[in-house]
């Protein structure tokens, strides 16, 4: 197959972050992929960022690329900078049972997220 043909045939790319696209230091080349972004857009092709970390975070990489498309959290939130695709999310009641239960695990922190913020426990370390 001739790479015009294989090119013609490609409508997105997807990658994971962490240990995928960062480096160890949690940088990209940003130049590298500002003229990458750009042969993407001409060519028609969508650029899916696809992690377990939260959007606003994973938007804070590419805020300057509005056409990204996100699936956040595992799958649990997919959008794009002005459409939210799908949210997936447990009821307040079995949120509130999961914390009863884990709440009291030593050396535990924990980070639910939601669609527009997440939330930490009070007596989260100051680090954490």
């Amino acid at each position: 197959m001739l790479e015009e043909d294989l090119t013609a045939m490609i409508k997105l790319i997807a990658t994971d972050m962490d240990g995928t696209f960062l480096r160890d230091d949690k940088t990209y080349d940003r130049s590298l992929f500002a003229d990458v972004h750009q042969q993407m857009v001409a060519q028609g092709i969508k650029f899916v960022v696809a992690s377990g970390n939260q959007y606003y975070k994973l938007q804070s990489f590419f805020a300057e690329y509005p056409d990204t498309i996100y699936i956040a959290e595992n799958g649990a939130y997919i959008r794009s900078m002005d459409h939210i695709y799908q949210t997936h999310f447990f009821s307040a009641a079995r949120v509130a049972k999961v914390l009863e239960i884990v709440q009291d695990v030593p050396h535990l922190d924990i980070t639910v997220c939601g669609a527009r913020s997440a939330y930490i426990l009070r007596t989260a370390s100051p680090g954490y």
